[in-house]
C-alpha cells in the first residue's frame, strides 16, 4: 500500500512539473515568437526531425505602415447597355385658380317687348282650344354684359384678422366699407392722412392732425350749416341772416387784436370818448324866404379862444389878437 501510495504521488507531481513547464513555455513561445524547448535541445546537441509541425498560434498585428503612393489610372470600361425607360410619373396637383378679369362694360339696352300669353285649355270632348290674354308688358329689362373677361391669378382669401401689405379692392370706386345696416363701430387710424376726392374737380382733399391742429389741404371753404368759413373771414350762406357771436347771457367780450374796419373803408381801432354818435334827428321846417340885398367887402377878425369868435372890421380895432379874413357879406332883410 505504502508503494503504491508512493507511486500515485509522483505521477501527480510529474503532472504538475509537466502542466507547469508546458503553460510556461506555451506563454514563452506565444510572447517571444521562440521554441525554448526546441532551443535547449539544440544546446545539448538533440536535432529533431524535420516535420513540419502544427501551425502556431498569430502573433500581435504589427504597426500599420506608410500608405503607398496611387497607382496609375485604369483604362475606362465599357460602357453598359442603355437601360429601359422608366414608368411616367404620376400627374401633379392642379394649380391654383386665377384672379377674376375685369369685368366687361354693360351692354346696350334695349326697348321692352310684348310678350303673349297663350293657356292651353282640357275641353270635356279631348279637343285643344288656346285663349289669347290680352297683351301685357314684360319685365324691366336688366343691363346686358358683354362676355367675361380673362381668367388671371387668384390670390387666396386674406385673413382679415392679420393683414400684412395693403387693402386695396378689386375694382376703383365700387365697394363700400360697411352700410347702413351693418356699421363698424369705430375706426381706428395712425398718424397719417385721410384722402377724400372732390367729386366735382376730381382733386383729393388731405386731412391731417398736426399738434393738436386739423388740417385740411386741398379745400378752400368750410360750411356748417348756413354758415361758411372761407380762407379770409366768416360769412351766411342766407343774405338775411345775422352772424351771431356769442349767447344771450354771456359775461365775455369779443376780442379784436387790431380794430374793425366797414363796408365804406372807414375803420374803428378804439370806442369813442364822448361814445359812440347818436342817429341824425329829423329835419327841420324850412325858414321863409329872404331877400338877399348886393354882398359888399368886408374885413372880419377871427379869433380862436374856446370856440371860434368872428368880429367885424379888424383885429386892431376890435382889440383883439386873432386872423383877419376879406369877405363878401350883404344884408338879409
Amino acid at each position: 500500500m505504502k508503494i503504491e501510495h508512493k507511486l500515485q504521488t509522483g505521477a501527480i507531481a510529474v503532472a504538475l512539473f509537466l502542466s507547469v513547464t508546458t503553460a510556461f513555455l506555451y506563454v514563452h513561445d506565444t510572447m517571444t515568437g521562440d521554441s525554448l524547448l526546441a532551443s535547449a535541445l539544440d544546446v545539448v546537441g538533440f536535432c529533431p526531425f524535420s516535420v513540419e509541425g502544427a501551425t502556431g498560434s498569430l502573433g500581435p498585428t504589427g504597426a500599420t505602415g506608410a500608405t503607398g503612393s496611387p497607382g496609375p489610372t485604369g483604362a475606362p470600361g465599357v460602357s453598359g447597355d442603355v437601360g429601359e425607360v422608366g414608368s411616367t410619373g404620376a400627374i401633379g396637383s392642379t394649380g391654383t385658380p386665377g384672379s377674376t378679369g375685369a369685368t366687361g362694360s354693360p351692354g346696350e339696352i334695349t326697348d321692352t317687348g310684348i310678350t303673349e300669353t297663350t293657356i292651353e285649355v282640357d275641353e270635356p270632348d279631348d279637343s285643344e282650344s288656346t285663349i289669347e290674354t290680352a297683351d301685357t308688358e314684360a319685365p324691366e329689362p336688366t343691363d346686358e354684359t358683354d362676355p367675361t373677361g380673362a381668367i388671371g391669378e387668384c390670390a387666396l382669401p386674406a385673413d382679415i384678422g392679420a393683414v400684412v401689405g395693403d387693402l386695396v379692392p378689386a375694382v376703383d370706386n365700387v365697394y363700400e366699407l360697411g352700410s347702413s345696416a351693418f356699421r363698424w363701430k369705430g375706426i381706428q387710424l395712425g398718424p397719417g392722412t385721410l384722402y377724400i376726392e372732390d367729386k366735382t374737380t376730381g382733386e383729393q382733399a388731405a386731412i391731417t392732425i398736426d399738434n393738436g391742429s386739423l388740417l385740411i389741404d386741398g379745400v378752400d371753404s368750410l360750411w356748417l350749416g348756413n354758415i361758411q368759413v372761407t380762407s379770409t373771414g366768416i360769412r351766411s350762406m342766407l343774405s338775411d341772416n345775422d352772424i351771431t357771436i356769442g349767447a344771450i347771457g354771456d359775461t365775455g367780450f369779443l376780442s379784436v387784436a387790431t380794430g374793425i374796419r366797414f363796408s365804406d373803408g372807414s375803420t374803428m381801432e378804439s370806442a369813442p370818448v364822448d361814445g359812440v354818435d347818436g342817429a341824425d334827428g329829423t329835419d327841420g321846417l324850412d325858414g321863409a324866404d329872404a331877400t338877399i340885398l348886393p354882398y359888399a367887402d368886408q374885413i372880419v377878425c377871427v379869433v380862436e379862444l374856446e370856440g371860434l369868435h368872428m368880429y367885424w372890421g379888424t383885429c386892431e380895432s376890435n382889440k383883439q389878437k386873432g386872423t383877419e379874413y376879406r369877405i363878401l357879406a350883404a344884408d338879409i332883410k
